[in-house]
């Protein structure tokens, strides 16, 4: 297992937000979903379950339940995790890392430096447009205006043909033995 997602510590967040509100009352799971802002259960309960039980695998809530005849889930915030419990909680979910670097290290650099000064290219190419649009547009003359946004048109255009051909096909080597 990975480190979750940023949109899935957001939501263990605001699970945790919402039941220090009740501490040291316990909380049913419906509760929860209403202190997040739902209106009926089904609106965010398949989300928050989930993250209750991960959030009570790594103890920072404890679930309680009624009894028998009760078919609500009750959960309850322990206490503010120590620095320690919060290392060894990431250290869990940690992958080991590789030893040494991949040989595909420098590549992904070079990549990543292709595809970082191609989008600078296109911003400031973009933000040039935008500006020679609307002074063509304040200007009043119409010929400029349309020749603006033809221009901004066509460099968008170029833009988004850009990113839906990324990444540039691979240089083919026809000196290969057969």
């Amino acid at each position: 297992m990975g480190r979750p997602s940023a949109r899935t510590v957001a939501l263990r967040d605001q699970i945790l937000a919402a039941l220090r509100t009740e501490w040291p009352l316990p909380a049913s799971t419906r509760h929860v979903c209403e202190l997040l802002g739902a209106h009926r259960y089904d609106e965010t309960g398949y989300r928050v379950y989930p993250q209750l039980c991960a959030l009570d695998r790594l103890g920072i809530v404890e679930q309680i339940h009624r009894g028998s005849d009760c078919r609500d889930v009750f959960w309850r915030f322990l206490g503010d995790p120590t620095e320690a419990d919060l290392n060894a909680a990431v250290d869990a979910t940690d992958s080991p890392l590789p030893a040494a670097p991949t040989d595909c290290t420098a590549d992904l650099d070079a990549d990543t430096d292709t595809i970082l000064s191609t989008l600078d290219s296109y911003i400031k190419a973009l933000d040039d447009a935008e500006k020679r649009f609307v002074t063509a547009a304040a200007s009043g003359d119409q010929d400029n205006e349309t020749d603006a946004a033809d221009d901004l048109a066509a460099l968008v255009r170029e833009f988004v043909d850009c990113c839906n051909n990324w990444p540039p096909p691979a240089s083919t080597n026809n000196d290969r033995p057969e």
